[in-house]
Formats: structure tokens, C-alpha cells, sequence
């Protein structure tokens, strides 16, 4: 994140040791020695941390945390603790393997019940998309499972990516090739009818003129793993190239 004369830098860590935690260290390039500063968020094992992207404005700090029973989704702005200012918000019973954050258009995050949206990946499919509505400390931010496979008779998903543009919402899963996507914020969701190509870690972007061309972009690992787009919002998929055969082309110039 650059903001100011500097470039910031947030990294989130995991202990995979039963009882001992990660956390979120801070970087300020502008400050001599270049040193990590941990941001004390306890007794949390990070699993992504994110700045907003109205950072200049707001000075938001997002993580999505586990204490290896639930998941938090707590935020620091400024100088203040981890959810200080906003109240964290807290999935029960769920402790990921990975997750992801997307913010939608135009996000503040000092604003009334600003929304953010957190994709969690358990590694068994135990997780799913997550609304978190903010709310003034100390109240907690409200959390929603948006139930994205719902339509499937899934209860729940393992979500690898997220990628938000205005209403749109899509989801790619963690544990095949397959992306959810919802037009109206999250409150329904259909399916692909034809996938990217690959196996897993479905990983999105969205073409920064998607509104208009309704473009978005995918790659996905295991066999046949590809970089795929669509050029339909998201509901067909087409294979631009193969990673496995993008591999073995850079191997032979090696």
C-alpha cells in the first residue's frame, strides 16, 4: 500500500503449533532500519490481513483471524487496538486453512455499517462466504453466511477467492475448479454452468471495465490447471492456456 511518501506493508502469519499464534507485522518503509512491527492483534493466527482500499481516508487495517476455535474478522484503524473502533465480528466453529477479503465498490471503512465480505477455507468444505456488516465498538460487527451453494443443497463451501464489482459477487472454490457468483450482493447465488478448467484453488479477477465487457479472469492448480476468462459475467467459462503446458515450455527454455 503506498500512502503518503511511503510504501506500507502488512503480512499475516500462522502458527501451525496447538496453542501458540501468528499475528499481523507491520512495515513503514519511511522509517529508518526498515524494521517489522508486529501489530498486536493476541492470541490470533492470521490468516489474511488487508488494508482498504479507502486506506488514505479511513487508515483500515482488516484480518481475518482464528484462536483455533472460531474465526474473527476484526479491523485497526490508526493507532487504535485491534477492534476498538469497529467491533469484531466472530464466526463460530469455524477455523480456516486460508481465506480471503473483498471490498466492495467504494468501501469506507469509517462509514455507518460499511460491508465487507470474507471467504473462508477450511480445507474439509466447512466454509463459505461471509457478509460482515461494521458496527461501532463495542458493539460486534454482524456476520451472515451467505450460503453460497445453497442452491446445490451444500450447507457449506470452501471458498478460495473472492472478487467483488459493484453488486456482482463471485466466489471460486478452493476444492475444485467451480465459481459461485451472485448479482445482488450476496442475496442469491446460482452456479457455473461451465467451469474454468483445473482442479482447485479457483483464484478470480475481475477486468477493471467489467460493467462493461463483463469480463473476469481465473486460474486454477491440478491437472489441466489453466488461465481461463469469461466474457459472459462469469457463467461460461474458456481455456486461454494450460499452466501445465505454459510449465513445460518454460522447462525447455530452462
Amino acid at each position: 500500500m503506498h500512502f503518503g511518501n511511503a510504501n506500507l506493508v502488512a503480512v499475516s502469519t500462522v502458527d501451525a503449533d496447538t496453542a501458540q499464534f501468528g499475528g499481523v507485522y507491520l512495515l513503514d518503509e519511511s522509517q529508518n532500519g526498515n524494521t517489522w512491527v508486529n501489530a498486536n492483534i493476541g492470541n490470533l493466527d492470521v490468516y489474511r490481513a488487508a488494508f482498504s482500499p479507502n486506506y488514505s481516508n479511513d487508515r483500515q487495517i482488516v484480518a481475518i483471524a482464528s484462536d483455533e476455535t472460531n474465526t474473527f474478522v476484526s479491523s485497526k484503524i490508526v493507532n487504535s487496538n485491534w477492534g476498538q473502533t469497529l467491533g469484531t465480528a466472530r464466526i463460530n466453529a469455524i477455523v480456516p486453512a486460508a481465506a480471503s477479503i473483498a471490498f466492495p465498490d467504494g468501501y469506507n471503512g469509517t462509514a455507518g455499517n460499511a460491508v465487507l465480505f470474507a471467504g473462508i477455507d477450511t480445507g474439509a468444505n466447512g466454509g463459505d462466504v461471509f457478509q460482515v456488516t461494521q458496527a461501532a465498538a463495542p458493539a460486534a460487527s454482524a456476520v451472515k453466511d451467505l450460503k453460497i451453494g445453497s442452491r446445490n443443497g451444500l450447507n457449506s463451501i470452501d471458498v478460495g477467492s473472492l472478487a467483488v464489482s459493484g453488486s456482482t459477487i463471485f466466489a471460486g472454490c478452493a476444492r475444485s475448479a467451480w465459481v459461485y457468483l451472485s448479482t445482488d450482493g450476496g442475496a442469491s447465488w446460482a452456479q457455473n454452468s461451465k467451469p474454468p478448467t483445473g482442479q482447485s484453488d479457483t483464484c478470480l479477477i475481475i477486468a477493471p471495465d467489467f460493467t462493461n465487457r463483463h469480463k473476469v479472469y481465473a486460474v486454477t492448480r491440478g491437472t489441466e490447471s489453466a488461465f481461463s476468462y469469461s466474457a459472459d459475467g462469469g457463467r461460461t467459462w474458456n481455456q486461454v492456456r494450460t499452466i501445465d503446458f505454459l510449465l513445460v515450455q518454460w522447462e525447455m527454455l530452462l
